[in-house]
């Protein structure tokens, strides 16, 4: 049946186009790498000192699970959906345990927000790691013949759904009643 080797190429670039702006949002963005920086040192998750190097593990980790899903091979996409549980796993625990502190630093995930991390944050990281270990799962198995345009269909969708993950905030904070200023 076809239908898991479109939701593995739908998971596959869901899960590539979320990391792959999570990646490009710490590097690419003048001050980005600074400000993610900051933000864990703001998490109080580890001493001050291990803010920089924590910082480069997460987009080393980032970079290699960008490359691995991108490779054309099937055990490829296992491997590289595996990388990416492991590393939401951590950052899941992370965010969890800054939560349960009570640190309101910024969520500096795709480099550009502001906004404090939330439950929401751990949502999603959840559900990311779940679809990444389900895209694993299906990974490991020959993938069945699928159609060309189905294909691309799964990988448009992806790609977009990845883009919506990627703005989540943003969108909460637009779909969010506006808090009308108080009278004196």
């Amino acid at each position: 049946m076809p239908t898991t080797a479109y939701l593995a190429t739908g998971l596959r670039c869901l899960i590539g186009t979320v990391v792959l702006l999570a990646l490009c949002g710490k590097t690419t963005r003048n001050g980005g790498f600074r400000a993610f920086v900051s933000s864990l040192h703001g998490l109080r998750l580890l001493p001050a000192r291990y803010a920089r190097p924590a910082a480069v593990a997460v987009i080393a980790g980032e970079g290699a699970v960008v490359i691995v899903l991108a490779l054309p091979w099937q055990a490829a996409a296992a491997w590289g959906f595996c990388l990416a549980a492991a590393l939401l796993a951590v950052l899941t625990a992370g965010v969890g345990l800054a939560l349960r502190r009570g640190a309101r630093a910024p969520c500096r995930c795709f480099g550009g927000t502001a906004k404090p991390l939330g439950g929401h944050h751990l949502l999603r990281n959840v559900l990311l790691a779940g679809l990444a270990l389900l895209g694993a799962v299906i990974s490991a198995a020959p993938p069945p013949p699928a159609h060309p345009a189905g294909t691309a269909l799964a990988a448009v969708a992806g790609v977009v759904l990845g883009g919506l993950i990627a703005v989540l905030d943003e969108l909460i904070a637009f779909f969010r009643p506006a808090v009308a200023p108080q009278r004196r």
